[in-house]
């Protein structure tokens, strides 16, 4: 017994690397791959055969128990630690037998069922102890986590910062100091027990992160705002994309904060401090930037991003399940990788690029008509790493109407995981056809499409050059075998060869299909169900942009016959409309017409939706949006491009008076549409939608100055050198080599480290911006003076690491400022008034504004500042609508909910307000689905009307703060009540 416990708790991952273990008895398959090399009456011990491959699971020797069917009892690594294990079991049985006449007198098959529980029960026994040790060692790292977060927030000063992450590194000095790195939503900070300097740095003041190498070691080289950090870790990947990560998140929260300042700066310092929500309060431009809680929210959003990038799939898209090792059979070949399972698609990725090896694919769970498991064997019978009857059991296949895949994982456990994930998320997705109207492929191409534009586009033959249709035909013929064999709906397999296609240009014929393919449009429609355009287009009265659109209409290829007509001009507007209703804050931009107009060419109306939607969320982010920094962003780096490549060339336009950013951003933001012939323009967003993706245009860019580097050096005039550039090209052939050639260089890789560096540096400055706008309105819109303001501004920034404090920072600071304000309930309804939109914080500027009024208002702003005081006060209560269903109970039933009695306060109550305590109202029961609505409020006879069962909510004052608010001096002008 001493030797099967000891044995038991050498599992791996608990003490030992080795697969040598007592396993809870399970079915033992021999096959070819075993042979047994050892038995009695009641073990067996086997040996993987020589020639066959083992999982990473298995170990080259079993100890089965010879019961109906043989169970494998033991694995090890060794045969000389399988010959204890065997001796141990008998050992374990003839002790059984000496203590027990009764087990002796059993017979064979009765001895091999009695030792098979005994085996069992001691299993599940010791396995249980396991459990219970991983329980407790559980306890005892979340205890080190509370004990790392103290010491974060004590060493380095910091009690509201939420830690996230701790890493064993060192920092580069003179030499090497090892330490603790500790990483927080806004603070990278270290310490280190051999050194007493502490590192503290805001992550919105860093300026670049970079992997690199300091003095022949690898680092991660961050740079500060007055120096430059190294720091060296075994983990340095794990610590780079974490830091990456928060960098990234904090640095949207400042773009976020910006704009939104930017955007709304007039309607906030036009306006005195109102409780009421305007009309026309600008829209973020973006969702708030989220903040995650812990290290594994941080790690799942970045897997979320990084799948919803590498396939084109809606933004919303959840990775649940990741398989590695799987292989899948398409056509006569399989291939090795990964498959992904999300919570609508299905994907899988082959492990490496070129030789024709890279193979993908996505599959939309709707699409799927039913999933099964294969009794034939679909692989090569020279695979011989597992039996012909396992390979079988392994694979499941999933069916579409045009074909089928067929995946194998590497073992049964893993397979029947795999098929059950399969059938229930199948199940659900299908369950929700008629709710959400969704659609699969083959519906939605049945549209007959693809004519279309292809008639319409080839009327208008002088935007092609000669022998356009020629080229056309041949290779429709080699895009229709490629079809043929590999799909041309959402499933399509991604090849190398499929890349390769893509650059010598789609036909026209299937364009449109393949636009929606490789750009994820097609997925994003799916994933919002038939109907959802129109859904759009039918609240047209809520577009804030019409105007906007109708200018831009009739400037969207007027040349061409479509958009000549009033059934072109239609269909682009409908688009443009609908999508200014699906994502109001980017509403409309100048240049989205122009890429609008040539999807229209190609595919109908709801598909160009889906496209433009596509291109203005996910493939080339923040260009359209109010402040355009995603544009910005990418002129910078693009200039960096262009002066290290050509720096004579770029220098020479900065000579003439012509920056670049004004000859090329106008190019990036129409996809150089408009800035090349037609052709070229509609090969380059074959590209842009493939393979090649958004970097593509740097490409075009860098190749489009290489092709004219000698006329452009030798024209001094900025406008003739623009028009230059716009007319050099006159076929495909003038450009895209030179753009493949620079595609091939410029690595997707090293594009984003360049772009962080620039977005980090681009949003400095807009926040820089911003801060001097907002002061310069602050100091006009205030009665303090200019140098107050600015001393009142920065205290609040510095305080609070930004422009917005939530209720402990303004508290604190508030207190400096405003000691006479000694009173918690007081301040609280003051961070309640200032806290218009309800999101539990508060801008810089209605801080500012609001000690304007308090500390030098006058005396007509003071008494309208009071008003405001109290109808926060008062619209902190509510009553509830009555439901449909309530309205129709009667009276009695009524009587028995015990609704909330009113309590109405006026100039003929004041004995109410002389009591030092209220008897509250009656509890209501609140209906589940019920509405609430704010009382109105009638100064100076004032109704309130609550629940009690609100009274103790967070966002809504509480009785006793209520009460206490009411003796306030400050509301005694307003509600002309004695003080307490």
């Amino acid at each position: 017994m001493d030797l099967f416990v000891k044995r038991i708790n050498t599992l791996p991952g608990r003490g030992s690397e080795l697969h040598n273990m007592w396993v809870k008895p399970e079915p033992h398959k021999s096959g070819m791959s075993w042979t047994c090399i050892q038995q009695d009456e009641y073990f067996e011990i086997y040996k993987k055969r020589m020639g066959f491959s083992m999982l990473k699971s298995e170990s080259p020797f079993r100890l089965v128990i010879r019961s109906d069917p043989p169970r494998m009892v033991a694995e090890a690594a060794t045969q000389e630690i399988i010959m204890r294990d065997f001796q141990s079991a008998e050992r374990i049985l003839n002790n059984a037998m000496l203590e027990n006449e009764s087990i002796a007198s059993l017979n064979i098959a009765e001895r091999i069922d009695f030792l098979l529980v005994r085996l069992q029960c001691m299993t599940v026994e010791l396995l249980n102890s396991n459990e219970k040790k991983v329980q407790q060692e559980e306890e005892q790292r979340q205890k080190e986590e509370l004990t790392s977060a103290d010491a974060f927030r004590n060493t380095f000063d910091l009690k509201t910062e939420k830690l996230l992450a701790t890493f064993a590194c060192s920092m580069w000095e003179k030499v090497p100091k090892s330490g603790t790195l500790y990483l927080s939503h806004n603070y990278l900070c270290f310490s280190s027990p051999i050194s007493t300097r502490l590192v503290k740095l805001l992550l919105v003041e860093i300026k670049s992160i970079s992997k690199t190498k300091h003095n022949g070691v690898g680092t991660i080289k961050i740079v500060g705002p007055t120096e430059e950090l190294w720091l060296v870790s075994f983990r340095l990947n794990d610590i780079f994309d974490m830091l990456q990560q928060l960098w990234d998140l904090a640095m949207n929260r400042v773009l976020q904060s910006a704009e939104k300042t930017m955007e709304g700066i007039e309607a906030t310092y036009s306006r005195r401090i109102s409780t009421t929500k305007s009309a026309e309060t600008p829209l973020s431009p973006r969702p708030v930037p989220q903040k995650f809680n812990s290290k594994a929210s941080l790690q799942q959003n970045k897997r979320d991003a990084n799948f919803q990038q590498n396939f084109r799939l809606p933004l919303d898209e959840t990775l649940l399940k990741e398989y590695t090792k799987v292989r899948v059979l398409k056509g006569t070949k399989f291939r090795k990788g990964r498959l992904y399972i999300s919570t609508h698609f299905i994907a899988f990725e082959s492990n490496t690029w070129g030789n024709n090896k890279f193979f993908s694919f996505v599959m939309a769970f709707q699409d799927i008509e039913f999933i099964s498991t294969s009794e034939d064997d679909p692989f090569v019978l020279g695979e011989a790493d597992l039996s012909r009857s396992q390979r079988s059991s392994q694979v499941i296949k999933l069916h579409e109407a045009v074909g089928e895949y067929s995946i194998q994982v590497p073992d049964d456990n893993q397979r029947d995981a795999l098929l059950s994930e399969l059938n229930d998320l199948h199940y659900k997705i299908k369950s929700q056809y008629n709710e959400k109207k969704l659609v699969n492929s083959w519906s939605v191409w049945s549209l007959s499409i693809e004519d279309k534009i292809g008639q319409s586009l080839l009327e208008n033959r002088r935007e092609f050059a000669p022998m356009y249709v020629e080229k056309e035909e041949r290779k429709s013929e080699d895009w229709r075998k490629y079809c043929a064999k590999y799909g041309n709906g959402l499933s399509m397999t991604k090849t190398d060869k499929l890349k390769l296609m893509i650059r010598q240009g789609i036909p026209n014929n299937i364009r449109g299909r393949m636009w929606m393919i490789f750009s994820g449009a097609f997925a994003l429609l799916l994933s919002k169900g038939a109907g959802y355009f129109q859904s759009l287009y039918d609240r047209r009265d809520e577009c804030q942009v019409k105007d906007e659109i109708e200018k831009d209409l009739h400037r969207s290829f007027p040349e061409h016959p479509f958009f000549q007509t009033e059934e072109g001009l239609n269909c682009l507007r409908k688009v443009l409309v609908a999508f200014s209703v699906h994502n109001p804050v980017i509403g409309y931009c100048q240049s989205m017409n122009i890429v609008c107009a040539t999807l229209l060419l190609f595919l109908p109306e709801e598909h160009s939706f889906f496209l433009l939607c596509t291109i203005c969320e996910q493939l080339v982010p923040d260009y359209y949006v109010k402040a355009m920094i995603g544009s910005i962003v990418d002129q910078r780096l693009f200039q960096e491009l262009m002066t290290n490549g050509m720096p004579e060339v770029a220098a020479h336009l900065e000579s003439t008076g012509l920056p670049l950013p004004l000859v090329t951003l106008p190019w990036f933001m129409c996809i150089f549409i408009g800035y090349v012939p037609l052709e070229v323009a509609l090969r380059i967003l074959d590209c842009f939608f493939g393979m090649d993706g958004p970097p593509f245009l740097f490409s075009v860019g860098l190749a489009l100055f290489e092709a004219n580097e000698e006329a452009v050096l030798n024209e001094n005039d900025g406008t003739l050198l623009s028009n230059l550039l716009r007319n050099s090209v006159k076929d495909p052939d003038d450009i895209l080599p030179l753009a493949f050639e620079e595609a091939d260089l410029i690595t997707p890789s090293m594009l984003a480290d360049m772009k962080n560096t620039h977005r980090a540096k681009a949003i400095k400055d807009m926040e820089t911006k911003t801060e001097n706008t907002r002061l310069r309105e602050l100091k006009k819109s205030v009665n303090l003076s200019p140098a107050d303001v600015t001393r009142l501004y920065n205290e609040f920034v510095s305080a609070n690491r930004g422009t917005q404090a939530d209720y402990v920072q303004f508290e604190e600071l508030f207190q400096k400022h405003c000691p006479e304000w000694d009173g918690d309930i007081e301040i609280q309804i003051l961070f309640k008034l200032l806290d218009k939109d309800r999101t539990g914080l508060i801008d810089v500027g209605d801080y500012v504004s609001a000690l304007s009024i308090i500390l030098a208002g006058t005396p007509a702003e003071r008494i309208h500042y009071e008003y405001e005081y109290a109808v926060t006060l008062l619209q902190r209560f509510y009553e509830k609508k009555p439901t449909k269903e309530e309205k129709e109970e009667t009276v009695e039933k009524k009587e028995k909910k015990k609704e909330v009695d009113l309590i109405s306060f006026d100039d003929d109550h004041d004995d109410h307000a002389d009591e030092d305590t209220a008897t509250p109202p009656k509890q209501s029961p609140r209906s589940p689905d019920g509405l609430w609505r704010s009382r109105s409020i009638d100064v100076p006879a004032i109704t309130v009307s609550f629940h009690q069962s609100d009274l103790d909510e967070d966002n809504r004052l509480s009785f006793k703060e209520y009460q206490a608010a009411l003796h306030h001096p400050i509301l005694q002008p307003v509600l002309n009540l004695p003080e307490k």
